[in-house]
C-alpha cells in the first residue's frame, strides 16, 4: 500500500504474517525479515510539494481538498537508473501495463495551525548605572509554554524554538568565540548558513532534548568590550515523537552603560509535524508552520535607590 506510514504498514499485516496469510510483516525492503525485524520497515509515504499547490483544507468537498496519484510502471531497462541534469534524458523502459486500483486519493488537506500557551514568568528589573564601562548585567529568566498542534499534536524532530530581541536593544544573548574573538561556525548544527554559535547558558533547554544554541546573524549584533552579544538564540529540539510542554531557560547580558527600557523579547516556534520516524525524515523534508509571542522579560533601571 503506496501512502502509509511504516508504523502503519505493522499495524496493518503484521498479525496477517504472524498468522501465515502475509508473505511479508510490513512493507520493507528486506524480503527475509521476520516480525521481531521491526526495525526493517519502511514508509511508503509520498513526498509531496505542496507550497506551489492551491490544495484546500478541510471541511471543503474532496475535489478542492484531495490529493490524488497517478502512477505508470516501467519494465526492460537496459541500465540501472542514472541521475541527469535533464530528467527527460533518462530511459524510463518499455510502459508496464501495471494498474493500481481505481481509488488514487491518498491524501486530504487540512488547514494546519499550532499555538503557543506561555506560562507567566517573573517580571525582571534590571539595575544599571551611567558611566560603568566594565562590564554586563546578567538577567536569567525561564520561558515555559503548551505547544498544540491540530489533530492533538505538538511539535515534533527539527522543531526550531527562539528568541529574538527588538532593533535597537540594548542587550543580548553571549557569543561563542574562538582564540583570535572570531564567532563559531554553527551551520552543521542548525542547518543554515550565517548562525553562530552560543554559550550554553544564553538558551538552555529544561524539559526535552535540544540542541545547543545558536543565533542567526541576520538579526545583528552588539559589541560589549570583548564580548559579542546576538539579537537572537534558537534551539532545535532532537527527539522523534511529539513534545507539547517546552521549558526554555534564557540568559541575556545588558550592558553595564544601557540606558532605562524594557526587555522585551519576541518569541517563535517553528515546529515540525511528522507521522513516521526517521525513515521519512530521511526521505521527505519536514512540513513547517511559524507560529510567534512576545514576551515582556523585565526593564532596565537606572541606579535605582537602595533606600526604596
Amino acid at each position: 500500500m503506496i501512502g502509509i506510514s511504516a508504523e502503519e504498514s505493522r499495524d496493518r499485516y503484521l498479525e496477517d504474517f504472524e498468522n501465515g496469510r502475509s508473505n511479508l510483516p510490513f512493507a520493507t525492503r528486506e524480503p527475509a525479515s521476520t516480525g521481531s525485524d521491526t526495525g526493517n520497515a519502511v514508509s511508503t509515504l509520498c513526498c509531496v510539494d505542496l507550497s506551489q499547490s492551491n490544495l484546500e483544507g478541510l471541511p471543503a468537498q474532496q475535489d478542492l481538498s484531495g490529493l490524488n496519484i497517478r502512477m505508470s510502471a516501467f519494465q526492460d531497462r537496459d541500465v540501472d537508473p542514472t541521475t541527469l541534469a535533464n530528467p527527460s534524458q533518462i530511459a524510463g523502459g518499455s510502459l508496464y501495463p501495471l494498474f493500481a486500483s481505481h481509488d488514487i486519493f491518498i491524501a486530504r488537506g487540512v488547514q494546519g495551525n499550532c499555538t503557543l500557551s506561555p506560562e507567566l514568568s517573573p517580571f525582571l528589573s534590571v539595575p544599571v548605572c551611567p558611566g560603568d564601562q566594565s562590564g554586563v548585567v546578567r538577567v536569567q529568566n525561564r520561558y515555559e509554554t503548551e505547544i498544540q498542534c491540530d489533530q492533538r499534536r505538538g511539535a515534533d524532530r527539527d522543531s526550531r524554538f527562539g528568541f529574538t530581541a527588538p532593533p535597537g536593544a540594548e542587550f543580548g544573548f553571549r557569543v561563542l568565540t574562538d582564540e583570535n574573538g572570531q564567532m563559531l561556525d554553527a551551520s552543521e548544527i542548525s542547518g543554515r548558513e550565517g548562525t553562530v554559535l552560543l554559550a550554553p547558558d544564553a538558551l538552555r533547554h529544561l524539559s526535552g532534548r535540544f540542541s545547543v544554541p545558536f543565533a542567526d546573524l541576520e538579526a545583528g549584533t552588539i559589541r560589549v568590550g570583548d564580548l559579542i552579544l546576538a539579537r537572537n538564540a534558537e534551539v532545535l529540539y532532537l527527539d522523534y515523537g511529539w513534545v507539547e510542554d517546552i521549558t526554555l531557560a534564557i540568559t541575556l547580558d545588558v550592558p553595564g552603560n544601557a540606558t532605562a527600557g524594557l526587555i522585551d523579547l519576541d518569541v517563535y516556534a517553528v515546529p515540525t509535524v511528522r507521522s513516521d520516524g526517521s525513515q521519512a525524515e530521511r526521505e521527505c523534508g519536514p512540513s513547517w508552520l511559524e507560529i510567534r509571542d512576545f514576551w515582556r522579560v523585565g526593564h532596565i533601571e537606572i541606579c535605582p535607590d537602595p533606600s526604596r
